[in-house]
């Protein structure tokens, strides 16, 4: 597995032009910066890249509008961002988006509460940070919990898979702390243990 400050300098060479989120921007750029510097990236490549991104906003005409045309101001993103026609693009994609990754048996479809009644969903999470639902102030209902109440609404009987660390989380912020944390690596057998 690379690591993040070789991936992106990579991605770049390999023909990626630009990136539209960073985990932390310094930190990417530097990487980024670093891959020139060690020749990863091609003064060819990067120009390349350079000449793509401004030709699509030549072409868009972006370099004509004022930036209040590109990015709404904060009072209006409620009247932009979740109107009926983003809302009716958002179901559309997602209806064309949902694919059954692979399953060992082949007629696993089509799935119902007869064939498969309980149903454990395994929420896989990006990287949490403030986003755009934050500032829409999206509801606090995941994704998966969002999946978990249709298909409970459809007679199964699912869950959603929360792992040890998760559990032990919850408890602390529900304030059942530990009196003190015991860490065991499992590496000795307890027998083996003496008093000095």
């Amino acid at each position: 597995r690379m690591k993040r400050s070789d991936v992106l300098p990579a991605a770049i060479a390999a023909g990626v032009d630009m990136f539209l989120f960073f985990n932390e921007m310094d930190e990417d750029f530097a990487s980024m910066k670093q891959g020139y510097l060690d020749g990863k990236i091609t003064k060819e490549r990067l120009s390349d890249a350079l000449h793509r991104i401004l030709a699509l906003k030549a072409h868009m005409g972006l370099h004509k509008k004022a930036k209040t045309e590109l990015v709404p101001a904060k009072e209006q993103v409620h009247n932009i961002i979740g109107c009926k026609a983003h809302v009716e693009m958002q179901k559309e994609i997602a209806d064309k988006a949902i694919t059954l990754v692979k399953y060992k048996d082949k007629d696993v479809l089509p799935i119902t509460p007869e064939r498969y009644k309980r149903i454990m969903i395994v929420y896989v999470k990006g990287l949490s940070a403030p986003g755009l639902g934050s500032l829409l102030g999206a509801k606090k209902v995941t994704p998966a919990e969002e999946l978990k109440n249709r298909l409970t609404e459809k007679g199964f009987d699912a869950f959603i898979y929360e792992s040890p660390v998760e559990k032990m989380m919850k408890q602390m912020e529900a304030g059942e702390k530990p009196d003190i944390n015991l860490y065991f690596a499992g590496k000795t057998p307890i027998k083996d243990f003496r008093e000095n």
